[in-house]
């Protein structure tokens, strides 16, 4: 799983978290959702690196904001590769995947479980 696919799963695992599952199951999808919003916001400390890198300043020093958007001058397409390459890193230390079987009979919309990808198991 990269990085920019993380929102999806994190979607998916918040919408599982208000399933009626079995105990076990819903402690386990919590643990997972405590696990990947961490990595969520290492990648969201990373890319404010990159704006503060790469955004124009201020006179204060900061970066400059127009109409809700960091302003990156010709530094745009910087800004842009390196956010791609931060959004296809793949995910490091990714819990283990739920199974179709911890899942039980809960009535589970199909688009939930396809957003799982990978943290999901048969």
């Amino acid at each position: 799983m990269t990085n920019g696919e993380l929102r999806n799963v994190t979607h998916a695992l918040g919408k599982l978290a208000e399933v009626r599952l079995p105990m076990r199951t819903g402690l386990q999808i919590r643990s997972m959702m405590r696990t990947l919003n961490q990595v969520g916001e290492d990648i969201e400390a990373e890319r404010q690196k990159l704006v503060e890198q790469l955004a124009e300043k201020d006179a204060d020093g900061k970066p400059l904001v127009a109409d809700g958007m960091y302003v990156f001058g010709d530094r745009l397409a910087e800004f842009e590769a390196g956010f791609a390459e931060l959004m296809a890193c793949e995910v490091s230390g990714l819990p283990a995947p739920l199974t179709g079987s911890q899942l039980g009979d809960a009535s589970i919309e199909p688009y939930v479980l396809l957003q799982l990808g990978g943290l999901l198991a048969d």
